[in-house]
């Protein structure tokens, strides 16, 4: 362990700070080496090579999803024995969701290398970016395994008493990859493919980072021989699905996006959206912080009967991502012509009016999604899969994409981004509905 701070007794602000802000700030390091990247990509490249990057999404998102499903479900079960004193099994069952991660990987791996073509053209790539949609996808792709495996362990090393260390390993993959973007990119001019090689280079750090802490004699998880496939692992599975939801999801919604785009504004209208997109992406991955930093302290008191301190931690981490998502949200609003020109040139000056327009529609999701996920991840951490699955279904997936579809066919133009805040803002109004509801059956309990 990094110190001796208990999870179950310590002051819950200390414990919050201890786990989540080291995790925030490497979330917070990687959403910008993110945003970093495409400025590199914009202005050195070229808005081409911005769609690209926007297409490449749904791909990333379904294998992030599929390994933070098995990461949060798998951390949780993980804390939750380490909490019961069973520390053998918590070993034993992180080293079987290890194996599962490791074999899950090996399918896409395999797909992309022998059908790249057959996969850009899958996610919406047309005859101007199919060669560069390729070329960055095969590239990237043979780094996988490393970058997939470190992101798995980085669930189970926080659990492991390592934030400290979980988010050094992030924040020097994030430095790395700006480091990266500028030889491979600005010095070597290798274009798509050096950018590429500088996100799937940096990312593999982690996996190097944090693996041999687990064959350390005073890690509480250890990687031994696994236990055999049992329902605690499929439930686990199952209990990190709204994770895996919340991932897969924003590919998924960035997959239609990118096909209305495509008939109302072509390469234009996807390049203007990437921009945005890279907010979407790092305001959530700020929000997701909060909550994987929070999966070990609040699982590992679920597991010791202590209620308390788990709503405790609950409302730590809504108050921050409360603040957190208006700081956002002000920062879009008021500087969103700032914003657009630091990705752009001035020569791409169609596609900068078309990015202003999409932020100002945009921000006020950011003042509702973080809550929402904090509200998802709360389920998740106390074994409630069934509810967390809902409301992410509802917030990340069903909503957004029931509310692009029904603003495009009524008004076919930018009004189609309304759909993300309308989805956040029901969702949300969903989710009190559920806890008002709760609370006043167990009042007519109490008073039975």
């Amino acid at each position: 362990m990094e110190d001796d701070l208990d999870v179950t007794s310590g002051s819950i602000i200390k414990i919050f700070i201890k786990y989540a802000i080291p995790t925030i700030l490497g979330m917070v390091a990687i959403s910008s080496a993110s945003i970093v990247d495409g400025i590199f990509v914009g202005r050195f490249i070229g808005s081409n090579a911005l769609a690209v990057i926007n297409l490449i999404v749904p791909y990333v998102s379904l294998l992030l999803g599929v390994i933070t499903m098995l990461g949060a479900g798998g951390c949780v079960l993980c804390g939750k024995l380490m909490g019961e004193k069973k520390t053998e099994d918590a070993s034993r069952t992180f080293s079987k969701f290890i194996q599962i991660m490791f074999l899950l990987i090996l399918i896409p791996w395999v797909i992309v290398l022998m059908f790249p073509y057959h996969v850009a053209y899958l996610l919406g790539a047309d005859s101007s970016v199919a060669d560069n949609t390729v070329t960055y996808l095969v590239n990237y792709t043979y780094f996988l395994p490393f970058q997939l495996m470190g992101i798995g362990l980085s669930f189970f090393s926080r659990v492991n008493g390592r934030p400290g260390l979980t988010s050094f390993a992030l924040l020097l993959s994030a430095v790395m990859n700006v480091f990266l973007d500028f030889i491979f990119i600005v010095l070597s001019g290798l274009g798509i493919r050096g950018a590429a090689f500088a996100t799937g280079l940096s990312q593999s750090m982690t996996f190097f980072i944090l693996l041999p802490t687990f064959f350390n004699k005073n890690s509480a998880l250890k990687l031994i021989k696994p236990v055999k496939f049992s329902k605690d692992i499929l439930f686990s599975i199952f209990n990190g699905i709204s994770e895996f939801l919340n991932e897969t999801s924003s590919g998924i919604v960035a997959f239609v996006f990118n096909h209305v785009l495509m008939r109302q504004s072509g390469v234009d209208g996807v390049a203007a959206f990437t921009t945005i997109n890279f907010f979407l992406y790092s305001g959530c991955l700020i929000s997701y912080g909060v909550v994987a930093s929070m999966n070990g302290p609040i699982s590992i008191n679920f597991g010791a009967q202590k209620l308390k301190r788990v709503n405790g931690f609950l409302k730590v981490s809504i108050l921050f991502n409360l603040i957190m998502g208006a700081c956002i949200a002000a920062a879009l609003y008021f500087f969103d012509d700032l914003w657009v020109s630091i990705f752009l040139k001035n020569k791409a000056a169609h596609i900068s009016e078309l990015a202003v327009t999409y932020i100002g529609l945009l921000w006020p999701a950011f003042l509702i999604s973080g809550l929402n996920i904090v509200i998802t991840g709360y389920f998740t951490s106390t074994l409630k899969p069934g509810l967390s699955f809902i409301f992410s279904a509802l917030r990340s997936l069903l909503l957004p994409i029931l509310f692009i579809l029904v603003l495009n066919s009524i008004f076919m133009d930018e009004k189609v981004f309304l759909s993300i805040p309308i989805a956040e803002l029901l969702t949300l109004l969903l989710c009190l509905l559920y806890f008002f509801i709760k609370t006043r059956i167990k009042e007519r309990q109490v008073f039975r």
